[in-house]
């Protein structure tokens, strides 16, 4: 899988379906910003902004996976949204 970007806002969104992101596969997120913190969850449904999630500091990364049918929320609690980067991990 290629490197893929994608935008956060402060209304969390599935990257498993806006990404098309492969059950069972490991990834990594990377926070692109320089200001902005970006939140992800893994679930059975999407998270809410009062939600805890795991956090991610600008120029930072972590690395998540997902089963089958669950959601991968993403969300940044800065309203200027915050640009990540997702990819595939070997």
């Amino acid at each position: 899988m290629a490197i893929q970007d994608f935008d956060a806002s402060q209304v969390p969104r599935d990257a498993v379906a806006e990404l098309s992101l492969t059950a069972g596969a490991s990834y990594q997120i990377y926070n692109a910003s320089t200001t902005a913190t970006v939140f992800y969850r893994p679930g059975d449904t999407l998270a809410t902004t009062a939600t805890r999630g795991f956090k991610v500091e600008p120029g930072s990364f972590a690395f998540f996976s997902h089963e089958t049918g669950e959601v991968v929320s993403v969300w940044t609690d800065d309203a200027g949204g915050c640009p990540c980067l997702i990819s595939e991990t070997v």
